[in-house]
């Protein structure tokens, strides 16, 4: 058994380097100075909240940084947040900290052997622990352990969707190359311009008009280039739009005609290149219909733009909150059936809308709070109410109100009638109905924080 050599010691703060090929920010720091490293472990990794707290209790001796030994310096292998923390504290107005510290060493363990600690560093930071990484920076580590062909198991152990941050991942990738330092600091989580990733998530709905697609599964979700220039004058313009319009939203672009509207005023997308083509002048004229005598009055959206649809039911999922893998599958099913004209089985496709919408409802009302306490304790909000019910009395809580209406007016009673075989829907009018749950899923599911700023908890 060979014997791993080590020494443990306390080292100058000043000879310690921070490590700039580290897997959870290498690629996401702008510049490349050893202050840029600091100044993102403080604002993006909670660098900040780690120098707050040393202020108060001190370094605790016990967490010692592992490191190894380059020249008269030692790099820091696990422990940057930490270090970066005691970096700050030496010089508080540089990095906008309160206080400073006095102290002039940190405990460190020195390692020899590099492949060593990278293995140990590997077994000591479990797929749990990537799991509270930012998300562009377990993209990029998803991205990283498929390029190592990790298996799929492993990879749903740090998120439920790992296809979604492939995508975002292979994105990233071609778009840094254009964006740069600039795109950077729109990715982050936090700061001025930050928290913009979800507004590039929305418009991969639309990535046929900037010029580019995503492979399937077996590519790796990879990002195919169909036309460089319209790919890099898109990422150009919103990456300047947004670096001088920071206030700027996901609600700028969460429907695919906003998203055309954005990138027409960008000069991105022609309203000719954002219309679809049709060989039949009458075609683009709007259609009417009879008044259907059906218990599903028709609803108010073009739904010959769904005549194709066989497998795209909830297309925002791939940029919504985690959800548990029993719901996903769900869904995934919800997929398989509820749009497609020809599946026959309209009675299955109404029951299966139902429970999608009584899953997601319940999961939110698990995990949305209200002072500390979730939604779903209250008598009238909990699984074991009726779900007309917690439908009901839930509404008065949306602020938006066209999803409140929605939410009053999604009739419950006609997906039962349906299940119990009172009456039988037509495939259109299954679809209809689809269109209806579509949307609240759509907005249910949305990222926690901009799901829960929508609501007004005061009124529960």
């Amino acid at each position: 058994m060979n014997t791993i050599k080590y020494k443990e010691m306390d080292v100058n703060i000043n000879d310690l380097i921070l490590d700039s090929n580290n897997p959870r920010f290498a690629q996401l720091y702008s510049g490349n100075s050893q202050e840029n490293i600091i100044q993102y472990l403080l604002e993006e990794e909670d660098a900040k909240d780690l120098a707050k707290r040393i202020i108060k209790r001190g370094f605790r001796q016990d967490k010692k940084l592992w490191v190894l030994k380059k020249g008269n310096k030692y790099l820091v292998k696990d422990g940057n947040r930490r270090c970066a923390a005691v970096k700050a504290l030496q010089e508080p107005k540089k990095y906008s900290l309160s206080q400073s510290i006095n102290r002039k060493t940190l405990p460190v363990i020195i390692y020899e052997d590099e492949q060593f600690l990278d293995d140990l560093i590997k077994e000591e930071h479990t797929s749990s622990s990537v799991r509270e990484w930012s998300t562009i920076a377990k993209a990029l580590e998803v991205y990283r352990l498929s390029k190592n062909n990790v298996d799929e198991t492993e990879l749903k152990s740090i998120d439920s969707d790992p296809a979604r941050l492939l995508r975002i991942a292979n994105f990233y990738n071609e778009a840094v190359k254009i964006g740069g330092d600039n795109l950077k600091e729109l990715l982050r989580s936090s700061g001025k311009k930050g928290g913009k990733l979800i507004i590039f998530e929305r418009l991969f709905q639309s990535n046929k008009l900037c010029g580019y697609k995503f492979g399937g599964k077996k590519a790796n979700y990879a990002l195919i280039i169909e036309d460089q220039n319209l790919f890099e004058n898109y990422i150009k313009a919103v990456v300047k739009y947004l670096q001088h319009n920071s206030s700027t939203t996901h609600h700028a672009v969460d429907k695919a005609n906003q998203q055309t509207t954005f990138l027409e005023k960008l000069g991105i997308a022609t309203k000719e290149s954002s219309q679809p083509t049709t060989t039949n002048p009458s075609a683009s004229k709007p259609t009417t219909t009879q008044e259907s005598n059906s218990p599903i009055s028709t609803y108010k959206a073009n739904t010959t733009a769904v005549k194709n649809r066989t497998s795209n039911l909830f297309p925002n999922l791939n940029i919504m909150r985690t959800i548990p893998v029993s719901l996903r599958n769900v869904l995934s099913e919800g997929q398989r059936i509820c749009f497609d004209h020809n599946a026959g089985y309209p009675n299955a496709s109404m029951a299966l809308l139902r429970m999608v919408f009584e899953s997601t409802l319940n999961l939110i009302l698990k995990e949305t709070k209200y002072s500390g306490t979730a939604l779903e304790k209250k008598n009238e909000l909990s699984p074991n109410a009726k779900l007309s019910s917690k439908k009901t009395n839930f509404a008065p809580m949306i602020k938006d109100k066209t999803i409140k209406t929605r939410m009053h007016q999604l009739d419950l009673e006609v997906a039962n009638n349906i299940v119990h075989g009172t009456w039988t829907p037509t495939n259109k009018e299954t679809i209809e109905y689809a269109l209806r749950v579509e949307e609240l899923i759509n907005w249910l599911l949305k990222e926690k924080a901009d799901f829960e700023s929508d609501l007004d908890l005061t009124k529960l």
